[in-house]
């Protein structure tokens, strides 16, 4: 009777643990966006590159944005640490600058440090000497 009683007492308390496991909150995945650097109607601009209507990202820590610059080089400027490389080809000057070949990407995640809020950064078009517009300058949204 002893062993039924440890049985049953273990086999309830592993019962319990197991079942409490599968409602912890799980980090949804990551999503990654896909924008672009290009000339529209004579003027440059950071928009989404499946809908070039679209521009601004709503983001989370650990999301990943990837640009992709057509027609021109492209210098970029971030806040200091706010995001961090994906790939080696993609590491900031000083944790905030890069320059961007024409047809070439840029690959960077949220660092998951950023705190929540509204982050402005600079795309300097080398072949017109402008800076890049999205509803100026471009934003990203870290929610």
């Amino acid at each position: 009777m002893r062993h039924k009683l440890i049985f049953l007492t273990t086999g309830l308390f592993l019962f319990f643990v197991v079942s409490g496991l599968y409602n912890i909150p799980q980090n949804p995945a990551a999503q990654t966006y896909e924008l672009e650097v290009v000339n529209v109607d004579g003027v440059w601009k950071v928009v989404y590159a499946a809908d070039h209507s679209k521009t601004g990202v709503r983001a989370k820590k650990n999301d990943v944005i990837v640009w992709t610059v057509t027609g021109t080089d492209a210098s970029f400027q971030f806040p200091e640490g706010l995001l961090l490389p994906v790939t080696n080809n993609d590491k900031l000057k000083d944790n905030s600058t890069i320059l961007v070949r024409d047809g070439k990407k840029l690959k960077l995640k949220i660092n998951n440090t950023a705190e929540p809020g509204i982050y402005e950064y600079a795309i300097f078009c080398i072949v017109d000497g402008v800076f890049a517009i999205e509803n100026s300058p471009p934003k990203i949204i870290i929610e």
